[in-house]
């Protein structure tokens, strides 16, 4: 058994638990303008008369982990961006 595991397999592990926290305070969110759906690898939102988003989160394995930590990373700054307008929203 290998127990090696680096530090960038534990950053990503990390990022994709927040990412999928964020995701699911994104669907929490839901409301009569915006309704989301998450499906564990993609959430779903839609945007009452202004149209709809579809990310896809997380790459697969098959990718290096570089390019997973960047790409989780940039799905992150995204949904912090949408919770963030949707909290203004409710203010």
């Amino acid at each position: 058994m290998n127990a090696h595991v680096s530090l960038q397999h534990i950053e990503l592990a990390q990022l994709m638990a927040v990412l999928n926290r964020t995701a699911l305070s994104i669907v929490e969110l839901s409301n009569n303008d915006t309704a989301a759906v998450f499906d564990g690898q993609t959430i779903n939102i839609i945007y009452d008369g202004r149209g709809s988003e579809s990310i896809g989160l997380f790459l697969s394995n098959a990718y290096p982990v570089e390019s997973r930590i960047k790409y989780v990373t940039e799905n992150l700054n995204r949904l912090n961006e949408i919770k963030k307008d949707l909290l203004e929203e409710a203010a």
